[in-house]
Parts: structure tokens; C-alpha cells; sequence
């Protein structure tokens, strides 16, 4: 069993280039990590290549979920839900780094990213369900034909949150 996004998208023609501008950076734990701190539930880890006036960490944390229909338009709509279980966890990878403007001034300033997954238990997802997810996700970032974030994150940086097209 796999899970299918219920929710499609009409095509777009042409996007005229591939959406390249959003790959995982290349991550070597072994080498550039360590343990920070380690609890039930949470681990974070700081990047040791960092220098120590540009701290970088990341935070990973799970926790259980009794519902994951709860506060959902499922619970309201009727339909049939899948699996027996309502039960399902909460995922938190979150990077809290140093950026800097690299004109004459040098300025630093804290940037940080979060990504929070709440998925049910079960036999789905997978990992590459998770993973279409993650990608529905990201691609509202860019506007409906672009082929780069820019466009799309130029508003947002504004606080212009609808899309062009709407």
C-alpha cells in the first residue's frame, strides 16, 4: 500500500525548464556534525565546520500524534477514512543558521527553516510518499510557470502571499 496525494494540479504547458533551483544540499554527518544535546524525543546537532561566530544547529524532534484527523476537513466531510488507527507522529526538522550581507558592512543576521510532517501510522506512507509530500510542498514556492523561486519569493519576502495568478 502507498499513499497518493488526493489532490492534483492542472497541468502547466510549458514550463519552460525543470524546477532545478530547490535540491538537497549535500549533508556529511559524520564529518561536519556533532551531538549537542539528546533527549526523549529530540536530538540537536551543530555543524563543527561553522565558525563559532556563525553557529549553524539542527534540531530533529518526533513526538506521537493520538489524531491526526483531528482539526482536519475529514473528521466534518463524512468520508470514509483510511486504516484503523487514528494515530500517527509529528516530525521536526528545523536549521538555525547565520546569514551575512556580503557587502562592505559584513552584517549578520539568524535565518532559520522548519519543516513539520504530521503523518499517521501504518503501512503508509513510505518514505517515498513522504517524499511526493514534501515536493507538493515546496513547489508552492514558485509561481505557477517559473522555473526559479525568485518571482515567488520576492512577494513573499513582501508579504504579497497570493499568487500572482489568483
Amino acid at each position: 500500500m502507498s499513499l497518493v496525494i488526493a489532490n492534483t494540479d492542472t497541468a502547466t504547458s510549458p514550463v519552460t525548464g525543470a524546477r532545478a533551483d530547490i535540491a538537497p544540499v549535500p549533508t556529511n554527518y559524520a564529518a561536519d556534525w556533532r551531538v549537542v544535546s539528546e533527549k526523549p524525543g529530540e536530538v540537536i546537532v551543530t555543524n563543527i565546520t561553522a565558525p563559532v561566530t556563525k553557529p549553524e544547529t539542527l534540531r530533529f524532534a518526533w513526538s506521537s500524534v493520538a489524531d491526526v484527523f483531528k482539526g482536519s476537513p475529514l473528521m466534518a466531510s463524512g468520508v470514509e477514512l483510511a486504516g484503523d488507527s487514528k494515530a500517527g507522529v509529528s516530525i521536526l526538522v528545523q536549521l538555525n543558521t547565520v546569514g551575512y550581507d556580503s557587502g562592505a558592512t559584513a552584517a549578520l543576521f539568524p535565518v532559520s527553516a522548519n519543516l513539520v510532517l504530521k503523518i499517521p501510522c501504518g503501512p503508509a506512507p513510505t518514505a517515498a510518499d513522504v517524499l511526493v509530500l514534501i515536493k507538493r510542498l515546496l513547489g508552492h514556492l514558485y509561481g505557477t510557470k517559473d522555473t526559479t523561486i525568485a518571482t515567488r519569493m520576492d512577494s513573499l519576502l513582501r508579504g504579497v502571499l497570493t499568487p500572482v495568478e489568483l
